[in-house]
């Protein structure tokens, strides 16, 4: 799937989806994904993941759940009575995406195979559902295949000895994710609160100028009443602003973090290669458009 001619292929199938979107149901939809998908396994030599469409993945576009030989695309994808050129690069660049993830682990499965491994070490070792470690186990990928080097460099990243590493990176991205999407809602909230206090003090000190100004004038009382308001105000302001200023420091260096580990999850071998696959997918597809075909 990573050659450019299984790419151009399936822009062309992801296209002709696109023009038929609007007259299909959400199942025909589906089912005209898994056509897609079945091409370009078929294609690859590698069993096809079933693609559906689970509810539960949040701001997830899709994922490969290996385990369960599935590719997963966000039911939102789905939904849209009509899909343009921009959404249709968006769902490719997702479904190539995980559908080449796929192809990786049956690359693995295979290269396990040349190296031994009966159906039952690779349904165990890689967790792979039966069938697909069977179909490894028939058909090993020998180390004269031109896809052994990548297979090589797969398994040595998810299961070999940089495994913990990625297990490591995978795991600090949701935390550090969560913590980013918090520390950000904290200074979304405190910078709430410091433009409701500046609307507030705006407020007060109009009034005090317009109480100062009335005809008849106010009373002394009512005057220092109005301005320790103000000053209160004032006080409660600064308070917020400062606060605004740690949550706006603390965001800031949720960011860095979140963004370093998400640098480290894209460098992974199995991800850098998946991107790129599903980045030139969707590149295709824009360019299709673009000629008008």
């Amino acid at each position: 799937m990573s050659s450019q001619p299984q790419v151009e292929l399936f822009a062309d199938d992801m296209v002709n989806l696109q023009r038929e979107w609007s007259k299909l149901p959400p199942t025909d939809r589906i089912a005209r994904l898994q056509t897609i998908v079945d091409a370009r396994a078929s294609a690859g030599g590698f069993p096809p993941p079933d693609v559906t469409a689970p509810s539960g993945l949040g701001a997830v576009s899709g994922q490969l759940n290996f385990r369960d030989w599935e590719v997963a695309i966000n039911p939102a994808l789905l939904k849209s009575d009509s899909l343009s050129p921009k959404q249709a690069a968006e769902l490719g660049n997702t479904l190539y995406h995980e559908t080449r993830h796929a192809e990786q682990w049956s690359l693995m499965a295979r290269r396990q195979a040349a190296e031994g491994c009966a159906a039952a070490q690779i349904h165990t070792g890689l967790a792979l559902p039966g069938r697909i470690a069977r179909d490894a186990a028939q058909r090993p990928l020998p180390a004269s295949d031109p896809r052994r080097p990548c297979a090589d460099a797969l398994y040595k990243s998810v299961y070999g000895e940089d495994g913990p590493t990625r297990n490591r990176t995978l795991n600090n991205l949701g935390k550090h994710g969560d913590d980013c999407r918090r520390a950000n809602d904290s200074y979304t909230e405190a910078m709430g609160e410091e433009q409701r206090l500046k609307s507030q003090l705006s407020l007060e000190q109009k009034a005090y100028v317009s109480c100062k100004e009335r005809n008849p004038p106010p009373t002394r009382g009512e005057l220092d009443a109005m301005a320790r308001q103000c000053n209160q105000t004032i006080a409660k302001l600064k308070a917020a602003q400062s606060r605004s200023e740690e949550c706006r420091k603390a965001a800031d260096a949720a960011h860095s973090t979140y963004s370093r580990t998400y640098n480290d999850y894209r460098t992974l071998p199995e991800e850098a290669d998946a991107w790129d696959s599903g980045a030139r997918a969707s590149t295709a597809i824009i360019n299709r458009f673009s000629k008008g075909v």
